[in-house]
């Protein structure tokens, strides 16, 4: 009965530890941002949008630096993620965005075991 025990206390330890050392970055809040970037309300943004839209106000992701000191204003992000050059991002194009910000979970367990 002891053994049984033991092996399902362990079980569980082995299930729990990676759940509890797993990282997931937060997203962005698309409500959030539609309703304080999307001036004219039609699911797009356009390069003027897009102007205020670089500043993420009230977002949990943050640009990378680099990203920063070549395109200040971003819009050759913009130019990248308007796929179809239409001079608007739709929302299956915005979904690219999250390539130019941080990843918080980069590196996450490399060290685990050394």
């Amino acid at each position: 009965m002891r053994h049984i025990q033991q092996a399902i206390l362990s079980l569980i330890c082995c299930m729990a530890i990676p759940i509890a050392y797993s990282c997931e970055p937060a997203g962005l809040d698309w409500e959030k941002l539609y309703a304080d970037y999307d001036l004219n309300r039609d699911q797009m943004i356009d390069q003027n949008e897009w102007k205020q839209l670089i500043h993420l106000k009230d977002q949990p992701v943050v640009w990378q630096k680099q990203v920063f000191a070549i395109d200040p204003k971003r819009m050759k992000i913009f130019k990248a993620l308007d796929q179809d050059h239409n001079g608007l991002i739709d929302q299956q194009e915005i979904n690219n965005i999250y390539g130019y910000f941080i990843n918080p979970c980069q590196g996450w367990g490399q060290t685990w075991g050394k």
